[in-house]
């Protein structure tokens, strides 16, 4: 599963239109610094900037979300995308 799509899907439903912005916000923070984990310092930079915009309650939350959506995010993430339930196999 690709848990920062199925989030980036509803946040621009939700945020937007005003239903749970904090809490979709906080959930994209939470993503974001689980995906910095796993990338290399460089890129970790991208994504660690993003989780404490995102985390900003003074920006505006369509602004947060928006950083989110930014071509520097979206390059990382496809060189080192977060998937969960992941298996391996021969």
């Amino acid at each position: 599963g690709d848990p920062i799509a199925h989030w980036w899907h509803d946040a621009q439903i939700k945020i937007p239109r005003g239903q749970d912005v904090e809490l979709m916000l906080a959930e994209g923070v939470l993503l974001f610094e689980r995906a910095a984990r796993d990338v290399p310092a460089k890129d970790r930079r991208t994504l660690t900037r993003l989780a404490k915009l995102m985390a900003d309650d003074d920006v505006e939350p369509v602004d947060r979300l928006e950083a989110a959506g930014n071509p520097n995010v979206r390059d990382v993430l496809e060189r080192h995308p977060l998937r969960d339930l992941v298996t391996a196999g021969e």
